[in-house]
């Protein structure tokens, strides 16, 4: 993982590493011919970045949001919610929703893999 993915004192995600989650989500979604929505929040359960891609449903935007909260307060009921966690401590969480949850769930993997890595 990049240090600049996370502020140190006390840590947290840095918008930097949620531009880093959309973007991956967004790659995979589009790999995998499917649009979505993909939020990301901070450990508060703020929105830090959001994407709908093209030819996504807006009420998609809605379940991306209170997916990602979810996830973060690990109640995720999505396929394409996932914590982001550093160091043992989730300090976000990102939400990929479209109308294939297949498509969400390897969207949401890719984002975290590539934020990790």
């Amino acid at each position: 993982m990049e240090e600049a993915f996370v502020r140190r004192n006390p840590l947290a995600l840095s918008c930097k590493g949620s531009h880093v989650l959309v973007h991956a989500a967004e790659k995979r979604a589009r790999a995998d011919g499917a649009s979505a929505a993909i939020a990301v929040v901070d450990a508060g359960g703020e929105l830090v970045a959001f994407s709908r891609m093209d030819g996504a449903s807006s009420a998609l935007t809605g379940l991306a949001l209170e997916g990602a909260r979810e996830a973060r307060s690990g109640a995720a009921s999505h396929q394409g919610a996932q914590p982001v966690v550093v160091d043992g401590k989730t300090i976000g969480a990102v939400c990929v929703a479209c109308d294939a949850p297949s498509a969400a769930a390897e969207a949401a993997k890719a984002a975290l893999e590539a934020f990790h890595e």
